[in-house]
């Protein structure tokens, strides 16, 4: 680690280059291991496929990036567009180094389009709202404060 530790948890690692645009979660972060397992692993590389997993989300279902009367959906400004969407989606995380954090953490509903854009506070938690979460059991196990979001993931057609 390099400097301070959130309240939340947030760090940054070592490994994390300056002149970032935005972050992502690359420390311990389970991914499929050789030859059919599971672990932990760290590194540029693992956080950078949540970015890119995020980019090709975009790119598949934000209107800016499909074809239409407007004008084609691929052009030279593409890969500007697409940076835009992806830094203006960021939670800030003002409490660490901006040289390596950039804009933050790009929120992915903002992102798609599902939830509203706007001027979001600084990431104060992992998840806004967790600390409300509770894993409930019984008839009622069904609905959390999630079912929102799960939603308009459904009716966005990403679900």
């Amino acid at each position: 680690m390099t400097g301070p530790v959130t309240a939340e948890g947030f760090f940054v690692p070592r490994f994390s280059p300056p002149g970032a645009d935005c972050c992502a979660p690359g420390v311990a972060v389970i991914s499929g291991l050789p030859p059919a397992s599971y672990g932990p692993l760290s590194g540029t590389g693992t956080a950078a496929t949540h970015v890119a997993a995020l980019a090709a989300l975009v790119l598949a279902h934000h209107p800016l990036f499909r074809a239409g009367p407007s004008g084609p959906a691929r052009d030279a400004t593409r890969p500007a567009r697409l940076l835009n969407v992806l830094k203006a989606s960021c939670r800030p995380l003002p409490q660490l180094d901006p040289a390596r954090t950039g804009a933050g953490i790009p929120d992915v509903a903002v992102a798609l389009g599902v939830a509203p854009w706007g001027a979001y506070p600084p990431l104060t938690m992992p998840y806004p709202g967790s600390s409300e979460l509770s894993w409930p059991s019984g008839p009622s196990a069904a609905a959390t404060s999630l079912d929102p979001l799960t939603a308009a993931v459904r009716a966005a057609g990403l679900a």
